[in-house]
């Protein structure tokens, strides 16, 4: 019974949340306030990555460790194989091994 109690006031908060008006300082959940045009709150894990699902070759040569030949072997898996998953697919890629996982991690994101 405290599980839907919990479902309940989420949902509720949700709803509150998809009300506001724009300009307001919160944001929004909800996809249909941002089609009105309301505020929406970025997905925090775009937010100061380039993604490895998305990024063309010039934008994956931003990243800190990624150069000409392992952005196009990034873009090459991804048109191959299509979007990576998991964060650990990108050892799939020729080029990648654990450590340089380790160090595009602050960097590269998957959205």
């Amino acid at each position: 019974m405290g599980f839907l109690a919990l479902l309940l006031v989420l949902g509720a908060g949700v709803l509150t949340f998809s009300r506001l008006k724009p300009g307001a300082a919160s944001w929004s959940l909800a996809p249909e306030a941002a089609a009105r045009g309301e505020e929406t709150m970025p997905r925090p894990a775009a937010v100061g990555r380039v993604s490895a699902n998305h990024a063309d070759a010039e934008e994956l040569c931003t990243v800190k460790g990624i150069g000409p030949k392992l952005a196009a072997a990034i873009i090459d898996e991804r048109e191959r194989n299509g979007a990576f998953r998991y964060w650990e697919d990108l050892i799939c890629v020729r080029g990648i091994g654990e450590k340089s996982l380790r160090k595009l991690e602050g960097q590269l994101g998957l959205p």
